[in-house]
């Protein structure tokens, strides 16, 4: 529902709000009034409400005690938040700062949930008496993809600890909460996904609808066996809580951790490291006939700590906090590991990479592969 249907069946119009903001707020030519949230986005429903931002060089407090004002304009109940010019500038030039000082997910950014909303909020927002976005360009510094990029880092950074956390789940043989942190981790990954889009709302209760938009998972770029797969449909079907029995709790949580994993792989490549997809080896979904797998052993499954670092050209693979071997892997070989789900046989996966082509060396490469990953302790050992 976009904003002029929306007022219209709440009775009353944008021109109707505009002027009883100017009445509650006393706005002045400098002010500007901003239309955020549902509203512009096209996620209202008629029970939204109409979520204003007043920005202003004047003391907010000398406007409102509260810091904002709410009142009812037809049947829309209107809340406008009211902020000092001075504040956002701050915050923006915080923010540009961050996206200045480069890629790193070992340190948290310096920004609360709420500050993450009004960026989004004044990148997104719909701009009152603004025809030539004069006033929108003064305050939007930054673009979708410098945001995008701080939404992938929040997930990125909580995405691991949870992953560290979840290694202690196993070891004290704590099934139940395994299952509660991947399920999380599961809506860390949804963000990091919904970032590589650009979309860069952060709030939780918009995930679903935010990836029913979604035209394309995107993960074909890199396993085609994603394609015409639907990430609504993904996310349904792991987004469950399993049968109370280890065995049950562990499959689940590694099938998540699995997709995960590439989800994060993709966004970071796409937001960060673009120029890796030009070397990637693109999976192809190369099935063969299952008498063909005869023989062939099932691939093994990573460890739930096991994460990938991208420098350069250069990729690596290790176990968040272990402090042991780190493992450098060429396109190909990270090609082969991402296979390393606990179903894909070995035979598959190496038709999946190098297709026809399958020799000596294709077998001695995933062989080295499994020996190196069992040997640092990078495979699940349930």
């Amino acid at each position: 529902m976009d904003l002029e249907e929306f007022l219209r069946k709440k009775q009353t119009s944008i021109e109707q709000v505009l002027a009883s903001a100017n009445e509650e707020g006393q706005l002045v030519e400098e002010d500007t009034l901003i239309v955020v949230g549902s509203l512009s986005e096209g996620l209202a429903t008629l029970k939204s409400d109409m979520d204003l931002i007043l920005v202003t060089d004047r003391d907010p407090k000398s406007i409102s005690k509260n810091g904002s004002i709410a009142w009812v304009n037809g049947k829309c109940l209107v809340d406008m938040e009211i902020v000092h010019r001075a504040a956002v500038q701050e915050l923006v030039t915080r923010f540009k700062g961050w996206i200045q000082g480069g890629w790193g997910k070992t340190f948290a950014a310096n920004f609360s949930s709420e500050e993450r909303k009004l960026l989004h909020r004044y990148l997104k927002g719909i701009y009152l008496d603004d025809s030539d976005n004069k006033k929108q360009n003064q305050i939007v510094k930054y673009d979708e993809i410098e945001l995008s990029r701080l939404k992938l880092h929040c997930a990125r950074h909580t995405a691991r600890s949870i992953q560290v956390d979840v290694v202690g789940h196993k070891q004290r043989q704590d099934y139940r909460s395994i299952t509660y942190a991947a399920i999380e981790l599961l809506g860390h990954a949804i963000d990091a996904l919904l970032a590589s889009h650009y979309i860069t709302n952060p709030m939780a209760k918009w995930r679903s609808r935010l990836l029913e938009s979604l035209p394309d998972i995107g993960l074909s770029e890199l396993d085609q066996r994603f394609k015409s797969k639907n990430a609504d449909d993904i996310v349904w079907h792991l987004h469950k809580i399993p049968e109370h029995t280890p065995q049950a709790i562990l499959e689940q949580a590694h099938e998540i951790f699995t997709f995960c994993r590439w989800v994060f792989l993709y966004a970071e490549i796409k937001l960060v490291h673009p120029h890796v997809f030009k070397f990637f080896k693109v999976i192809t979904n190369f099935p063969l006939p299952n008498s063909d797998n005869i023989g062939y052993s099932t691939l093994p499954l990573l460890e739930f700590d096991v994460d990938f670092h991208i420098n350069d050209d250069e990729i690596f693979m290790a176990r968040l906090n272990e402090f042991d071997e780190v493992l450098s892997l060429s396109s190909t070989e990270l090609s082969l590991v991402m296979q390393f789900n606990g179903k894909t046989h070995e035979e598959e996966a190496l038709s999946n990479v190098f297709q026809k082509k399958i020799g000596v060396e294709e077998r001695n490469t995933l062989n080295k592969l499994l020996k190196a990953f069992d040997q640092t302790g990078l495979l699940a050992k349930d």
